[in-house]
């Protein structure tokens, strides 16, 4: 037990240097992202941050499970946001694993680029407006 709890601490401290600033979590909606993005929001709540939760759903996903992501992001209070892959795109383009992997880490890594610069009132526009993604992908080299 005594190793769950060191683990719960570790944990919940690394969570509170993040909610320094503001914080994306890659948010499936299942138990292990849920988990993360409710400590995200708890600590940023105190720190007066924001989380954006971002959930990269796809023709293949079931429809309830991002019925599930938004209720769950609304909860937590997290700015859910929703980015669509087409799999079968993808998988004409490079194979479809690869191509998804590589396009959730060029978005987090733009997202990431955005807040470490002190960007982060851009994330939401850059997650709402496609166009505005690519000029900034462009611009930072995503």
């Amino acid at each position: 037990m005594k190793e769950y709890e060191e683990k719960c601490i570790a944990l919940r401290t690394s969570i509170e240097q993040l909610a320094a600033k503001d914080m994306v979590v890659a948010f499936s909606g299942g138990a292990d992202s849920s988990l993360l993005l409710k400590l995200a929001c708890e600590a940023a709540g105190r720190n007066g941050r924001k989380v954006y939760a971002v959930t990269v759903h796809t023709r293949l996903h079931p429809a309830g499970d991002l019925e599930a992501a938004e209720r769950t992001a609304r909860e937590t209070g997290a700015i859910h946001r929703i980015l669509f892959a087409d799999e079968l795109e993808l998988r004409e383009k490079q194979g479809v694993n690869q191509g998804i992997c590589q396009e959730k880490e060029q978005m987090a890594s733009l997202l990431l680029k955005l807040i470490s610069a002190g960007r982060s009132s851009e994330v939401e526009r850059a997650l709402r407006e496609p166009e505005y993604y690519d000029k900034l992908a462009k611009e930072l080299g995503v």
